[in-house]
């Protein structure tokens, strides 16, 4: 009750700025009771604010009949929503059905990179590296990723990292690497992973692998385009559309190890420096300033048309 008592509280807070719009950012049906609760209390008393939800995701990773229902009360409770593939615009249309939706791609910050030199000195990298970055999950495919390992270290010579906290539902990954014919030319680090390390181990790398089963935007994509690091990705959802073959990185067949070791490959042998250019008008296009203005042109739209 008390939970409850506070969140109608924020939403009398917020109708009574009068805003023009809430957005709102959405990733996980956890959210979905309070965040419901604010949008219906903001449309009692400010029923001319547009409410948006910015979906990192569209389907819940932890994705069941609850999950599902949760998260529909969530979304036809908001007005409008921003997605950043679109694959996930067809994906909530469906769903919701005619409701504005804006599709802005994942934005790549302007980030300072160690010199990958240093980068690689301080991790000991003397070989090509192949990194998977960020919290080991089962819909990654890092399962892939192990399964594509000895052939990419006996035809590459490459070290690969996976680089992240492991979450318990992917532990038994940890035991497929311990028992893995590369072992040691695996690093396996299962721990958090703070900003400026992320930024050591991209610039220490050759390519980054994203070798996810399904994925709506991704930020270490981003990170990796800031990076100017090529990605050898799985072609699904929002990676298919921001990895362009010989340009950022290579797709590859989702769930096929030997397709990701071919893209792996391909991306070591043309070298770091082949991507750099579409690299570099990548993180243009999707640049933060590119971003915000798509986003306020598109809430610039939605009180136009109320």
């Amino acid at each position: 009750l008390a939970d409850e008592v506070a969140v109608m509280h924020q939403g009398k807070i917020i109708a009574r700025g009068k805003p023009d719009a809430l957005i709102a950012p959405w990733w996980t049906s956890f959210w979905s009771l309070p965040l419901r609760s604010v949008l219906r209390k903001l449309s009692n008393l400010s029923p001319e604010t547009a409410r948006v939800l910015l979906c990192h995701n569209v389907s819940d990773h932890a994705a069941g009949a609850l999950h599902h229902f949760l998260t529909l009360g969530a979304f036809f409770s908001a007005d409008a929503f921003v997605v950043h593939a679109e694959s996930d615009r067809d994906r909530l249309a469906r769903r919701i059905g005619n409701r504005p939706i804006a599709v802005l791609p994942h934005p790549v910050v302007d980030a300072t990179v160690p010199p990958r030199d240093l980068a690689r000195r301080e991790l000991g990298i003397t070989t090509p590296l192949v990194l998977f970055l960020g919290l080991v999950r089962r819909y990654k495919g890092v399962d892939v990723l192990l399964e594509a390992a000895p052939r990419i270290v006996r035809e590459t010579g490459a070290t690969i990292a996976v680089v992240g906290e492991v979450f318990p539902e992917a532990r038994h990954l940890t035991r497929r690497w311990e028992h893995s014919s590369v072992r040691s030319s695996v690093l396996w680090c299962d721990e958090y992973v703070p900003e400026d390390e992320m930024w050591r181990w991209l610039a220490a790398s050759d390519v980054v692998v994203l070798p996810y089963r399904y994925v709506s935007g991704s930020g270490i994509a981003a990170r990796a385009i800031a990076a100017r690091r090529p990605m050898a990705a799985a072609a699904v959802g929002g990676l298919a559309e921001t990895v362009r073959p010989g340009v950022t990185g290579e797709l590859f067949a989702p769930a096929d190890p030997n397709a990701l070791a071919d893209a792996v490959a391909r991306i070591i042998e043309r070298g770091v420096g082949f991507y750099e250019p579409g690299l570099a008008g990548a993180a243009e296009q999707a640049s933060w300033p590119r971003y915000v203005d798509g986003l306020l042109s598109f809430l610039g739209s939605l009180k136009a048309d109320s």
